[in-house]
C-alpha cells in the first residue's frame, strides 16, 4: 500500500512538473511574440519616417501665375510648366550620364555644387542610377515669395519612374514627388547663371551671346534659374504666397 501511494506521490510531482513547464513554455513564446511585435512596431515606425507619403501641396497656379503676370506681360504658364519638366528630365538624367555640368546654366551656385557632390559620390561607388520610362502626371505652381528684388516660385512636378534596382536585377516602379523652386529678379532680367557651352558666368536679361565663347543665350530658357529642388515627403512645409 505504501509503494502504490508513493507512486502515486510521484505520479503527482512529475504531472506538477509537466504543468510548471508547459506554463514556462506557453510564457516564453507569449514574451517572444510581444518582443518580435514591439520590433515590426519599431521598424515599421522607422520606414514610415524614412518612406512617408508625398503630402499634396495646394495647387495656386491661377493666383501665381496672375502676380507673375503682372511684372512680366511674356509670362505665361504653358511655358513656364514646359521648362520646369525640361528641367527635371535632365537633372534625373544626370544620375544615368554622370555629368551635370551641360546643365550648370540653369542652377544657383549652392544647388550646382550640391548635385556635383553627390554625384561624384555615386560614381566613387560605382552606384550611378539607370532609369528609363520617365514620364509627368502633373506640373502646378504651390508657392510664391518675394525677397527684396528677388522672387521665388515653388513648382510641383508629380509622375513615375523606372530605376534598375541592382538588388533584384530588375527594373522598378517609382513615382517621383519633387518641389523645384525656381528664382529670378522681379523685372524678369535673370539672375547671374552661367554659359551652357563654357561654363562662365553671365547674366543676361535678353537674347545674347557669351562674352567669353560666343554662344547664344536666350533669356527665355535660362532667366529662371533653379535655386532648390528636393523630393515631397510628409513633412514638406507649404509655404503659400508671402509678398
Amino acid at each position: 500500500m505504501e509503494i502504490i501511494n508513493s507512486v502515486t506521490v510521484l505520479l503527482s510531482e512529475s504531472e506538477a512538473r509537466q504543468d510548471e513547464i508547459q506554463l514556462t513554455v506557453w510564457l516564453f513564446a507569449v514574451a517572444i511574440t510581444f518582443i518580435v511585435l514591439i520590433i515590426n512596431k519599431i521598424d515599421g515606425a522607422k520606414k514610415k519616417k524614412k518612406y512617408n507619403t508625398p503630402k499634396a501641396l495646394p495647387n495656386r497656379t491661377g493666383d501665381i501665375s496672375g502676380i507673375l503676370t503682372v511684372g512680366d506681360k511674356t509670362y505665361n504658364f504653358a511655358g513656364f510648366s514646359r521648362l520646369a519638366c525640361d528641367t527635371l528630365s535632365k537633372i534625373i538624367g544626370t544620375w544615368c550620364y554622370g555629368d551635370i555640368k551641360g546643365i550648370k546654366s540653369v542652377f544657383r551656385d549652392n544647388v550646382y555644387h550640391s548635385l556635383k557632390d553627390r554625384l561624384k559620390e555615386k560614381q566613387l561607388q560605382n552606384n550611378l542610377d539607370k532609369v528609363q520610362n520617365l514620364h509627368f502626371d502633373s506640373c502646378y505652381l504651390s508657392s510664391y515669395k518675394e525677397e527684396g528684388k528677388e522672387i521665388t516660385v515653388g513648382c510641383v512636378i508629380t509622375g513615375g519612374i523606372s530605376v534598375f534596382s541592382r538588388q533584384n536585377n530588375r527594373y522598378e516602379n517609382k513615382r517621383i514627388d519633387y518641389i523645384i523652386k525656381f528664382s529670378r529678379t522681379k523685372d524678369g532680367a535673370g539672375i547671374a547663371h552661367y554659359c551652357p557651352n563654357c561654363g562662365a558666368a553671365v547674366t543676361q536679361g535678353a537674347i545674347g551671346k557669351c562674352s567669353f565663347c560666343g554662344s547664344e543665350i536666350s533669356a527665355s530658357g535660362y532667366n529662371w534659374i533653379v535655386s532648390e529642388i528636393s523630393r515631397i515627403t510628409g513633412d514638406t512645409r507649404d509655404e503659400g504666397i508671402r509678398q
